[in-house]
């Protein structure tokens, strides 16, 4: 009996042992000017890129990447161009995905402000809106997701591309014929969060899906506000333009007053000098009759 318990002791820990073990020890704040107002914790192992990156760095070849192209264009803001307004990029260690990390505001996510703030109905109905641009050739799941302190939604993307006329290229040129989109998403201060795991021809693997999430269920926000408090604009904040401008408009005015005041003067000097050029040609014909 004792032998058949030392035995499966074993087992599992031979199963625990075998299964990949993922170490979350590196903290993440976005470096966005506007918005910087979570964190999460990656992987050890995962390589973040950003706008800073530069396209020689030697990051590119240690995640596997050999032409950075198509990510550094995601940083752009120019969708026409497949800007994505990304903040990162994280590519997992030996990973076949990428995940582009974005925050944008729009007039809904500025009406909604909060994801927290509306209920899980219209959470739902949030996500359900990746389902109105679906073709018959994909599949859209979506859902929601909640890290035990900040709800999410969840999207899924199954995009068989065979017949499409698609800018889906391959490494090598080659056209893709499916494409995977995993998207985790979140609305906060009036930003929606994304966090966007693409795939190109493979299925998104489990386990880093299951990396993923582990990364957003470390995301923690680090100011939250509510629409009050955006909106009230606090007076230290502007006082300095407003002094600046209050300057520049008295200056404005003061040119204006002096031109004027000067015109105006100018116009009596003008009068005065016609009114004794006058009286002079006058006293000078006088002169001419008396002789």
């Amino acid at each position: 009996m004792m032998k058949k318990k030392v035995i499966s002791l074993m087992s599992v820990l031979m199963l625990l042992a075998s299964m990949p073990l993922v170490v979350y020890g590196k903290e993440w704040i976005p470096n966005k000017e506007e918005f910087a107002d979570f964190t999460v914790e990656m992987p050890d192992d995962v390589h973040i890129f950003t706008e800073e990156t530069a396209v020689t760095s030697p990051e590119w070849a240690f995640a596997g990447i050999e032409d950075p192209t198509e990510i550094t264009r995601a940083f752009s803001d120019d969708q026409q161009k497949g800007g994505m307004s990304s903040m990162a990029c994280i590519v997992f260690n030996g990973g076949s995905t990428w995940t582009f990390i974005s925050a944008r505001t729009s007039s809904e996510s500025r009406e909604i402000h909060n994801f927290s703030d509306i209920t899980e109905d219209e959470r739902q109905a949030f996500a359900d809106q990746y389902k109105e641009g679906a073709t018959e050739d994909m599949v859209v799941e979506t859902g929601l997701f909640d890290n035990g302190s900040v709800p999410f939604f969840k999207v899924y993307i199954d995009a068989d591309l065979k017949e499409t006329d698609t800018y889906m290229q391959g490494d090598s040129g080659e056209k893709i014929e499916k494409f995977y989109e995993l998207i985790y998403g979140t609305v906060i201060n009036g930003y929606k969060v994304d966090f966007d795991m693409v795939s190109k021809g493979t299925e998104i693997p489990e386990e880093e899906i299951e990396t993923l999430e582990g990364i957003i269920r470390s995301f923690k926000i680090t100011n939250l506000l509510t629409k009050e408090e955006v909106n009230n604009v606090d007076i230290s904040e502007i006082l300095p333009a407003i002094i600046i401008l209050s300057v520049i408009t008295l200056f404005i005015i003061g040119s204006i007053v002096f031109v004027r005041m000067r015109n105006k003067r100018d116009k009596k000097n003008k009068k005065i000098m016609a009114e004794r050029l006058s009286e002079y040609h006058k006293d000078m014909k006088v002169g001419k009759i008396s002789e």
